[in-house]
């Protein structure tokens, strides 16, 4: 016969032992830094898309204010066949739209080459608004003018190419047509100069492109014809010791800048 077995107060419960492998006692410590690495590598590569897709978006308005540009200086070489009030509005209109355009960029853009070359824009454009010819009219009407006087048209230009000279002279293609843009400037107010020293800087930069030297070597010839008096010829027997009585031909008081545009190169591709 068996003898009663003691009953147990309770069941008694099975205790499990977790066995923790290297990788799961060490997970953390490896993943978290990891995790961080490819979150970092993850938002570097999309500012960085984010900035190649900015640069591409800058460039494409440039080469816009570019086209804009040169179809203003086509248009003022042409002869006005329309009112002079509805060319005057238009001719207006025009610039303060392109102005704005180059300014929004300025606003926007931090690309050092951008940059440059907007503000080369902006003085060209602010060059070619100084020398628009005269409206028939324009001196009694003051609709037919341009909103800002010459000369302070003149006065953007200056400020806009000085300060590519000044914040980005390591852009050479803005800082030439800087150069250039200041030289026709000084034309402009008949400083001849300081007109001189500007087109003789780019003109005796061996490193400069050759349209660039070209532009300035051609510019001060023609100044060196402005600034000097042409004589009318003498007969052969006419005694040199003797005082000339011919008058001189008066000099042209005008530079005649307005078909070379301060800019004459393209910018290098971004």
């Amino acid at each position: 016969m068996k003898e009663p077995t003691a009953k147990t107060p309770g069941k008694s419960k099975p205790v499990q032992l977790e066995m923790t492998s290297p990788w799961q006692k060490y997970a953390n410590v490896v993943l978290i830094p990891v995790i961080i690495g490819l979150t970092v590598f993850l938002l570097v590569r999309f500012r960085m898309n984010a900035n190649a897709d900015a640069k591409a978006a800058d460039s494409a308005a440039l080469t816009d204010i570019r086209l804009q540009l040169s179809q203003i200086r086509q248009r003022e070489m042409a002869p006005v066949t329309a009112i002079p009030a509805q060319y005057a509005e238009y001719r207006n209109a025009t610039h303060a739209e392109t102005e704005k355009r180059i300014d929004s960029l300025l606003d926007t853009t931090k690309d050092p080459v951008i940059r440059a070359e907007a503000l080369v824009a902006k003085g060209d454009l602010n060059w070619i608004a100084a020398n628009f010819p005269v409206l028939p009219g324009a001196a009694t009407q003051p609709s037919l003018r341009s909103t800002k006087s010459p000369e302070e048209h003149l006065a953007i230009a200056e400020q806009a190419y000085n300060t590519v000279l000044k914040d980005y002279a390591d852009q050479t293609t803005a800082a030439y047509s800087a150069q250039l843009g200041l030289g026709a400037l000084a034309e402009n107010r008949q400083k001849w100069d300081d007109a001189i020293a500007a087109y003789k800087t780019v003109a005796d930069d061996k490193s400069a492109p050759a349209a660039f030297s070209s532009v300035a070597s051609q510019r001060l010839e023609i100044i060196k014809m402005i600034r000097e008096p042409v004589y009318l010829g003498q007969a052969a027997t006419k005694p040199t010791t003797e005082p000339s009585t011919t008058m001189p031909v008066e000099p042209t008081t005008r530079p005649t800048t307005m078909s070379v545009a301060p800019t004459t190169m393209p910018s290098a591709s971004h």
